[in-house]
């Protein structure tokens, strides 16, 4: 279970940004899991394109999405939260993004890691 404390709650409504997913070196999936808890807790356990809450009677499973298809993009205006089936049906699903977004910040810090010799 994620806890969202009141000052993390402020700062991210304040900044209009999940500050802590912008660190590189941080693991991305806490991060994501807590920006997903947080839009929850703002908008409700529903998806944002159809607007279900419920599938089979149980809820409906959510995936974190970035709306221009962009994830060094961060901005609270940039996040939703969709259904698997309305997931597969964006533009920026999977594969159907790749090399869209190249001049993004985790492409240049990979671009600069193998440039100084570095694993990517």
């Amino acid at each position: 279970m994620i806890i969202l404390t009141e000052e993390y709650k402020k700062r991210v409504i304040e900044e209009n940004v999940f500050f802590d997913c912008l660190n590189l070196k941080t693991n991305a999936g806490s991060q994501v899991r807590r920006a997903k808890a947080f839009l929850i807790y703002l908008k409700g356990h529903k998806c944002q394109i159809c607007k279900n809450t419920h599938w089979l009677d149980s809820l409906i499973p959510l995936t974190f999405d970035h709306i221009d298809g962009n994830s060094d993009n961060w901005k609270l205006d940039n996040c939703q939260l969709v259904c698997k089936n309305c997931d597969a049906l964006q533009p920026t699903y999977c594969g159907r993004n790749i090399g869209k977004n190249k001049n993004t910040i985790r492409n240049n810090y990979r671009i600069n890691r193998y440039n100084n010799g570095l694993k990517p």
